[in-house]
């Protein structure tokens, strides 16, 4: 037993000097090292530059390495001063080639060109065609794996530490420096199962809005199984955990390191294959799902489904930024599911929002009781419902998309009540006016084709887009009650059209101001200068609410219920093409009203009772501000209302006023009225055709301070009057004279002289 022990002892003896002196005798860097870069040589598109190597052979076989740099010909990828192979003597026992090589501290540059290719792309060089003898026996034969050379036999362990790692994209200009990026790939090979660790502490900023810093740590496990010239599969398992990564993007994203991040992902790729077990991805409070499967990669063929928990907006408040900002809060569903391929997409899916909040910008009360529920099918997005409330206004609405390259959309909205109040805080009058007034000194007058380009630029942005050409839309618009500050409005129904670029509303009906108003208009922007035409009826519409919301300094001047007819045409945007191409016509009737305008006609009896033969009758002539009709046409062409006619009977003594006239696009008047009125049998010059006077006026000068020609007025009454006046004298005369010579010819006749005179001329 002694003699065994000690041959043992001897034995180990004898192996730990052989172990020790071996390094001693055999030179490794002169003998390995040339074999290692003709290796590179043959295998790679690029040079493997390797330092002095330096054998131990305690504990197992430890090759130090000082210094390895591979490089292609227009960079370096990686280098570093020190790295080391170490492989344990229980793999040399067991026939193979395990071990672990070790890079510390090396530099790894990763580039992109222009042309989206990386440096390491091609790095491996593909294997050479073998002559055609051989091809063909091989043929025959069952290849156990790609032909990589060495590579075949690699069963290594890979850990880099504490690595610079410098990003280049000539692409899209980012660039990014990694300074402590550490790596480890646990059995490193063909057909086995290989062990990923990642671990890096970022500081990037890849632009002004963008900033990522903290910790990154990726675990993962692959396998990869080789055929004949490719893979046959690999799996791969990755759990990526960006908890420890503090994201910000400015104006939607701030993500501290207590924000829980995580990606899992679970996958298998065969040949022409991708099978996707899991992919989840853990975001604060929210879980997204996703598995499925790419079945084909030429063509691209998948079938994939995406889930999620329900979301909890409020939770994300301090994350994203917009929700923070405006309020956001309610519960989020999210669920879709997607196969097909690149040309035969079919997807479906869903999106549901349970009692949402929300504070938008520039509206004044808050959106609540948000519920949406959207479905989405192949090619089209059908709008469940949509609800909403803002303070006392709600809004709801239905609708589906079909055709996304091409859209054909049918909406419906609807809403018990909509007050403007809810959405902007009304104004005073005198805050109206100081707006528009500081507006005005804001904004120096603009020439004709500044507001050509003002109107006509974002049109024709609009008509840049393609969809919108393609678009068509179908929308149905109904409203019990709208107010916007004076004005109410109750059953507003709307029907609208629109297709290549021509917006046509159908119909728009409502009860305004105790009355009933109906629209119809279409707007055509697709040729160059935009073409419109608006039709519009009204019926019973109370004039003082009207004045009273419109212009309320007018509210009482004018009074009465208004029924009118009338439509509009043009052409262009300009103010030279409204004065050239605006068209329209139309009717108007006022009925049981005031009007405040007509105080001012009083003095026409005052300036009537000084004219003599109509004295009698001047106190007859009253001009009250009463009328029981108002009405008239009027047309409007190359930029001049013009009222072809119009006739007022006022209430009092059979008064009227009757005219026609125009207004042009400045808004001065040109106007030939006439009052009828009651006089004592007037001159025919003044005789309206029912037996009443005419007396004739013009107006003239601004619509907003009219100028009327009295004194022109009364020249021609007194005139007629005074004309009839002559006449009179002349016939009592004529009549005078012509009974005195009939007197003195019946004298004549009687004479003894005038009997001789006639008796001598046969009489």
């Amino acid at each position: 037993m002694k003699k065994l022990i000690v041959a043992l002892v001897v034995f180990f003896i004898v192996v730990i000097a052989g172990l020790v002196s071996f390094p001693l005798f055999y030179d490794i860097d002169k003998k390995v090292r040339p074999e290692i870069e003709k290796v590179a040589k043959e295998s790679l598109n690029g040079k493997l530059e390797v330092g002095k190597l330096s054998l131990s052979l305690l504990g197992g076989v430890y090759v130090d390495i000082e210094g390895i740099k591979l490089s292609t010909d227009k960079e370096v990828i990686v280098s570093t001063d020190r790295a080391q192979l170490s492989i344990p003597f229980i793999e040399i026992l067991k026939g193979g080639f395990s071990g672990a090589l070790e890079l510390t501290g090396p530099s790894i540059i990763i580039s992109k060109n222009k042309q989206g290719e990386f440096n390491f792309a091609n790095l491996i060089k593909q294997q050479a065609k073998a002559d055609e003898k051989e091809s063909s026996n091989s043929a025959t034969e069952e290849s156990k794996g790609p032909k990589l050379g060495i590579l075949d036999r690699v069963d290594i362990d890979l850990i880099i530490k504490s690595a610079k790692v410098s990003y280049r994209d000539q692409q899209t200009g980012f660039n990014t420096n990694v300074e402590d990026f550490n790596l480890s790939l646990e059995n490193l090979g063909f057909s086995k199962d290989i062990d990923l660790k990642i671990e890096t502490d970022l500081d990037l900023k890849p632009n002004a809005d963008v900033s990522l810093q903290g910790n990154i740590e990726v675990l993962g496990k692959s396998y990869i199984e080789w055929g004949d010239t490719s893979f046959n599969d690999i799996s791969l398992d990755l759990e990526v955990d960006l908890t420890g990564l503090d994201t910000q993007v400015a104006g939607l994203l701030s993500k501290s390191k207590s924000v829980p991040l995580k990606l899992e992902l679970q996958s298998k790729l065969y040949q022409n294959n991708l099978q996707l077990e899991a992919l989840n991805l853990v975001v604060n409070d929210f879980k997204i799902t996703t598995s499925g499967s790419v079945k084909s990669l030429e063509p691209l063929k998948y079938d994939f489904a995406v889930t999620s928990n329900s979301l909890e907006l409020a939770n994300w408040k301090k994350i994203l930024r917009p929700v923070g900002q405006f309020g956001v809060s309610g519960a989020l569903d999210l669920n879709l599911n997607i196969k097909g391929d690149s040309e035969n997409l079919d997807y479906s899916g869903g999106i549901n929002i349970k009692n949402g909040r929300a504070s938008v910008p520039g509206i004044k009360s808050p959106l609540e009781a948000i519920l949406a529920e959207v479905k989405l099918n192949k090619d089209q997005l059908k709008i469940e419902n949509i609800q909403f409330n803002v303070g006392t206004s709600s809004l709801s609405m239905n609708g589906e998309l079909k055709g996304f390259e091409a859209p054909r959309i049918n909406l419906g909205v609807y809403s018990r009540s909509i007050n403007s109040a809810d959405f902007i805080s009304p104004m005073t009058e005198a805050e109206k006016k100081k707006k528009i007034e500081e507006a005005k000194a804001e904004q120096p007058a603009l020439t004709d084709e500044q507001i050509q380009q003002l109107v006509m630029g974002p049109i024709e942005q609009l008509k840049q887009v393609p969809i919108l050409r393609e678009t068509v839309l179908d929308a149905n618009i109904k409203v019990d009650r709208l107010v916007h500050e004076r004005i109410k409005a109750s059953n507003l129904v709307t029907d609208i059209h629109y297709a290549d670029l021509k917006l046509n509303l159908r119909r728009m009906s409502l009860d305004l101001f105790g009355g009933k108003a109906a629209i119809v208009s279409n707007i055509n922007i697709k040729p160059k200068k935009p073409n419109y035409e608006l039709k519009a009826r009204v019926a019973g519409l109370d004039v003082v609410d009207a004045t009273d919301a419109f212009v309320p300094d007018l509210k009482g001047s004018l009074t009465g219920l208004l029924e009118a007819d009338f439509q509009l045409s043009g052409t262009g945007a300009s103010e030279a093409d409204i004065r050239e191409y605006l068209s329209g016509k139309g009717g108007f009737n006022l009925k049981d009203g005031t009007w405040s305008g007509l105080q001012a006609m009083k003095i026409v009896g005052e300036k009537l009772s000084s004219i003599n033969g109509a004295k009698d009758k001047a106190s007859q002539v009253k001009i009250g501000n009463e009328f029981s009709e108002f009405k008239g046409d009027f047309v409007i062409a190359k930029s001049v209302f013009s009222l072809t006619s119009f006739n007022m009977d006022l209430k009092e003594a059979r008064t009227a006023v009757i005219g026609r006239g125009t207004v042009n696009f400045d808004m001065q008047a040109n106007m030939l009225a006439s009052i009828i009125a009651p006089l004592n049998n007037p001159p025919p010059k003044i005789r309206y055709k029912d037996g009443r006077a005419e007396l004739p006026i013009e107006i003239t000068g601004p619509v907003s301070t009219p100028k009327i020609d009295w004194q022109k007025m009364l020249k021609k009454v007194t005139g007629a009057y005074a004309e009839q006046a002559g006449k009179k004298v002349i016939e009592k005369e004529k009549k005078k004279v012509e009974k005195k010579l009939e007197q003195e010819a019946k004298k004549l006749l009687k004479s003894d002289d005038a009997k001789k005179l006639l008796k001598g001329l046969g009489f």
